[in-house]
């Protein structure tokens, strides 16, 4: 009884059949044996007269007191304190207890019980599978993000975008490549050149912008590219060209 020293028992009977009720009464006096005070209130004469003391009440006054003779071949024993269980023991009883009660009330409706497992089953798979597509969907947004060149800077010779002539502009030349190579945050390095011309190949005469640049362009953009020839020379290298009839 988790230490308890006294335990009050409201019609312990009342609802019972006749062998269930001795079987109640006999833990009931199994308990008062142990040194456990047993309070037991009924309104059966029968019941009242397995206590060792029997006190009536009426309107709410005590109009008798009396404590029934013990069997002749019973001597009265003093009552030993019942012992008082560590408080981890009363915890561990009270643990115990419960997973019990729990055992047995999902016993009592098995389909009730297995609604609810399937439930919390979906709850958490649809938890896991929101994060799951969530975290894959960022990785696939960062990687195209990464595939056109978010990392990369493009260097222009004048003042500003759309200045007048900057080609003619001596702020940035080709020698420039040199310093700008030996800085620790470049992991790649290419000019780059576009011109305007028409493209001929056998009787196909096609208008095409035409861009010139090194072998670090392409690590750099990370595009696939046509099949190309390539042209060394002081401004890069000719990687393809894309036109129009």
């Amino acid at each position: 009884m988790n230490g308890g020293q006294v335990i009050l028992a409201d019609e312990p009977t009342g609802a019972l059949d006749s062998h269930s009720g001795e079987e109640v009464m006999a833990i009931l006096k199994q308990l008062c044996a142990q040194g456990h005070t047993v309070i037991l209130v009924t309104h059966d004469p029968a019941v009242a007269r397995q206590a060792e003391r029997i006190i009536e009440i009426r309107d709410g006054e005590i109009i008798a007191d009396s404590r029934p003779a013990p069997p002749e071949d019973t001597q009265a024993k003093p009552l030993a304190l019942a012992a008082t269980a560590p408080s981890w023991r009363q915890m561990g009883g009270r643990f115990r207890e419960a997973l019990i009660m729990a055992w047995r009330a999902m016993a009592a409706n098995k389909m009730r019980t297995a609604l609810t497992m399937l439930g919390i089953i979906i709850g958490i798979a649809s938890v896991v599978s929101i994060l799951v597509i969530g975290d894959a969907a960022k990785q696939m947004v960062l990687a195209d993000i990464k595939s056109i060149g978010t990392n990369t800077v493009d260097i222009y010779p004048g003042k500003d975008f759309g200045d007048d002539d900057p080609t003619y502009r001596q702020s940035l030349k080709y020698g420039d490549l040199d310093a700008l190579r030996e800085q620790p945050y470049i992991s790649a390095l290419s000019p780059s050149i576009s011109s305007s011309m028409r493209l001929r190949l056998g009787n196909v005469d096609a208008a095409a912008n035409v861009n010139g640049v090194s072998e670090q362009f392409f690590p750099r953009v990370r595009h696939e590219l046509y099949p190309r020839r390539r042209h060394r020379s002081d401004a890069g290298t000719v990687a393809g060209a894309d036109g129009g009839d």
